[in-house]
This record gives structure tokens, sequence and C-alpha cells, in this order.
């Protein structure tokens, strides 16, 4: 069973699950906070995270950005898929990086729990924006200050002013040098399930990184790159 729980004091219902088998919970904050009352964003904030992870990304990005356009600019409609896609791929990384592979594997095992648990990753982010915690059952380490935010405010920049052609090539060539700097294992998810599925880099993609495997540095990673 899978509970969203959007509601104030969210989580003061966490003990009564947690004598429960096979059950996962989300809740909007902590047994002390109540929901945001800001006047700029909906009281359902939380669930649209979970339930609209795209739509909900871009809204907030446009929130905390200034633009010096009358109306405001969107990635353009041919981005759209491809974004989707890399947001998925992006928080999948921070996701793996933040948690222990047995609770990483617990949430990604059923492909439903999967998509919300990605939502999950954003909704921490959001509502912490708001000064409001967000928590799990099973219980998850903190995910809102990964490093791998700033790539998305990338993402979307690129898919604003670029084609997508271009938009792509930016972005990988962003991954290869962030994955040959520091190789971090969440970096995987981002390079090896996004960029390898991409047909116009898929094969210089998947050669980079056997290369990089095949390296003194990339044995130690072989079980990350393999989950």
């Amino acid at each position: 069973l899978c509970f969203i729980f959007d509601c104030p004091c969210a989580s003061i219902i966490m003990p009564q699950l947690a004598t429960q088998k096979d059950i996962f919970a989300f809740f909007a904050c902590e047994v002390d906070e109540c929901l945001q009352l800001s006047t700029d964003a909906p009281m359902d904030l939380f669930s649209s995270c979970l339930l609209s992870t795209y739509d909900t990304a871009i809204w907030w990005h446009m929130q905390r950005h200034s633009t010096v356009y009358d109306t405001p600019r969107l990635p353009n409609d041919e981005n759209k898929e491809f974004l989707a896609n890399f947001l998925n791929s992006l928080l999948d990384s921070i996701a793996y990086e933040t948690q222990k592979l047995s609770i990483y594997q617990a949430y990604t095992a059923d492909p439903a729990i999967a998509t919300l648990f990605r939502g999950f990753v954003l909704a921490q982010r959001v509502m912490l924006s708001f000064n409001i915690h967000s928590t799990a059952f099973p219980q998850l380490e903190l995910m809102d200050y990964h490093s791998f935010w700033d790539v998305w405010d990338i993402a979307i920049d690129c898919c604003i002013t670029l084609s997508k052609e271009d938009s792509i090539s930016t972005l990988y060539n962003l991954c290869i040098e962030t994955f040959d700097s520091f190789g971090t294992p969440g970096i995987f998810s981002i390079y090896g399930c996004f960029i390898t599925q991409t047909p116009s880099f898929s094969e210089t993609a998947s050669k980079h990184l056997l290369k990089y495997l095949d390296s003194e540095s990339g044995v130690e990673m072989i079980d990350s790159a393999a989950t």
C-alpha cells in the first residue's frame, strides 16, 4: 500500500503505519508543521510534486528566477520530452547517491512507487523553500541540498534558449566534464540511463562509459554502474 498525506501535521500518523508491512507513505510536513500559506503556491503543492513532477519542477523554477521578459519564457515544446526524461534521470541520480542501497532498491522495485519516489525527491527541495520538511516511510535521508540541483537549473536555461540538438549537446558536454572530474556514483543515472539512450550520442557515450570502467579509477565504480 502507498499513502500520500498532504495535510497539516501529516507525519503524526507515521508511528501507526510503521507497525504495518509492505507500506510506503509520503508526508507533506512534520508533526508540528502546517502547509504553506503563500498566495503564489497551490495548497496541493506536495501532491503536485509527486503526481505532476515535471510541470511542478518547471513552475518552481520560474517562481525562483526573475525574468526581463513581459511573459516568462518556458522551455521550447520540442525540448519538453527530452527535458522531462532528463529530470527523471536527475532525480534518480540524487536519490541513488543519497540513500542506502537497500532503501533505494526498496523504493524503485515497483515502477509506480519509483515514480512517486522521484517526485518526492523534488518535493523535499520545493517544500523546504517554504520552511516545510517533507518526510517518508521507510525513512529517507535528506536530498534537498544535493549539488545536482544546479544542473536542473542549467538544463532549463538551455532548453529555453537553445534548440533541442544544442541543448542535448551542451548538457552532454557538461555531464562528460563532470563525469571525468568527479566520477560520483550518482552521475551513472544521468550518463548511463539517459545520455546513452539519446540516439545522437548513444555510441559515443557508451564507448566513453566503458572506457572509464576499464580504467583504474573506474573499476571501483562497476557495481554502481551495474545498479
